[in-house]
């Protein structure tokens, strides 16, 4: 059986809490790396959806302004020119 002396429990206590400590912060200072990288990550996807919008309005205006343009042409009504130019 281990004799330990009051002193040396006392001091056994503290750098047990001093170790609790040192990982505590070290886990706090990785959590808030990690959500830094996380958060970066999450604009950078805001930002690319953004485009992909973007892109995707601008494709669905062309599409229909080569459709106007095709009925102009196949019909020669000038509503559909109309569509074409205000597309």
């Amino acid at each position: 059986m281990l004799h330990f002396s009051k002193r040396s429990f006392d001091q056994f206590h503290l750098v047990g809490l001093a170790m609790a400590l040192v990982l505590l912060i070290t886990v706090a200072c990785l959590s808030y790396a990690g959500w830094q990288e996380y958060d970066q990550a999450m604009q950078g996807t805001r930002e690319i959806n953004s485009l992909i919008r973007t892109a995707q309005s601008v494709a669905l205006d062309l599409e229909r302004a080569e459709v106007a343009d095709q009925r102009f042409l196949l019909t020669g009504d000038q509503a559909f020119r109309s569509a074409y130019l205000s597309s």
